[in-house]
């Protein structure tokens, strides 16, 4: 067991408290007084007296294990610029859990970073949330994290148009976005109808039942879905050949 004395312990649950004690057993934090916390005998004693005591810090942004320190070749895995288009790339596959700046962001006290690819593409895929220990990247990654990058402006402006390629200016960054956003959802709209069409007997699927405006609810369909609902604008759909 560890123990951090006399410093000002941070909890981020309360205010501060002076000359406090933080108490670690097997890597994890059990326990958080003041100076009057008991402290089993044998315990490593750290001396914190006239510092401060802080969860570990978390870093918003960052391409950490990706955009590998030093920046080589060999280890820059962080924009895939054969594309503007690259939501299908995923941080996982890149990250490199023996990157040494790991170590080095570690001890200015971040134990968390998001990395992600970088802005080069307009759409550059999923970064994820990781923890700074672990040999793979799936011990590192918090699941649940990942979420999607995307660039306007400069960087996607610079990488393209050095290429002479598609897209140069902004105006080109704006309208190749909205082309995507406007497929995807073409797309979602496309199989949310092919799975209702599928589930409903006869093919007939009513929109201003309650069951059918929760299976809308529960695809998390766009706002114009949930307005058509509430107004009950359109009644049927009419999936397949049974008649109406």
């Amino acid at each position: 067991m560890i123990a951090i004395r006399g410093g000002t312990v941070y909890t981020m649950a309360g205010p501060p408290i002076p000359n406090g004690t933080v108490l670690i057993a097997e890597g994890k934090i059990v326990s958080v007084g003041g100076a009057e916390l008991p402290v089993p005998s044998g315990t490593e004693i750290i001396d914190a007296a006239g510092c401060w005591v802080t969860p570990g810090f978390i870093d918003a942004h960052s391409h950490l294990a990706l955009w590998g320190e030093p920046e080589l070749p060999m280890t820059a895995d962080e924009n895939e610029l054969t594309d503007p288009i690259t939501p299908h790339i995923r941080a996982r596959d890149g990250i490199n859990p023996h990157d040494i700046g790991i170590a080095k962001v570690r001890a200015a006290g971040f134990t968390a970073v998001y990395t992600g690819p970088g802005s080069g593409n307009l759409i550059g895929g999923l970064g994820a949330c990781i923890k700074l220990r672990g040999t793979t990247a799936d011990e590192m990654i918090i699941p649940g994290t990942e979420q999607m990058k995307m660039a306007l402006g400069e960087n996607p402006k610079r990488v393209y148009g050095t290429k002479n390629k598609f897209p140069m200016t902004r105006m080109g960054n704006a309208a190749l976005l909205r082309q995507m956003l406007s497929r995807a959802r073409d797309y979602a709209d496309r199989r949310l109808l092919q799975e209702l069409c599928a589930s409903e007997p006869y093919g007939l699927f009513r929109l201003g039942s309650e069951e059918s405006a929760q299976r809308l609810q529960l695809n998390k369909l766009y706002n114009q879905y949930r307005e058509l609902i509430s107004t009950a604008r359109l009644e049927l759909f009419y999936c397949g050949s049974a008649p109406l």
